[in-house]
């Protein structure tokens, strides 16, 4: 559905062939022709199909990233800081921080500050998330 006084690409995803909505999509864009977006301004959510609760919510603007996923009760915030620096913070359920770094991805991820990280020897099959899935795109990397 598109709202074009407000530039707004609405997509309302079923669950399979039901009347259940699974996920939102709302795209926002800057100008009436619909042509450069407004990430700052655009969300997904998705939800549990089987009781309609929210499962995650996705906002992504280039430099901030906020992942609220209701399955793990986690929250993930990622802020860019300069050239390839990435700040890095995840909550739990109760809202404990349970990390907080800084990352450069100009050498490999490596958190700023600590000893190297160990080199992974295997690498995840399928998609590590749901937005993933429907994004292609991993939360966190280069």
């Amino acid at each position: 559905m598109t709202d074009k006084p407000q530039a707004t690409v609405w997509r309302i995803i079923p669950y399979s062939t039901t009347a259940v909505v699974t996920a939102i999509q709302v795209f926002v864009y800057r100008d009436e022709t619909l042509t450069e977006k407004d990430p700052a301004r655009s969300y997904n959510i998705e939800f549990i199909p089987e009781t309609g609760n929210l499962r995650m919510f996705w906002w992504d603007d280039r430099h901030e990233i906020l992942n609220v996923r209701t399955g793990d009760m986690a929250v993930d915030y990622a802020r860019h800081l300069e050239w390839k620096k990435r700040l890095v913070m995840v909550w739990d359920r109760n809202g404990n921080m349970v990390s907080s770094n800084i990352y450069d991805w100009a050498v490999r991820g490596s958190v700023i500050g600590k000893s190297p990280q160990p080199k992974k020897t295997t690498l995840p099959v399928g998609p590590t998330s749901a937005v993933e899935e429907v994004t292609g795109r991993r939360f966190f990397g280069p």
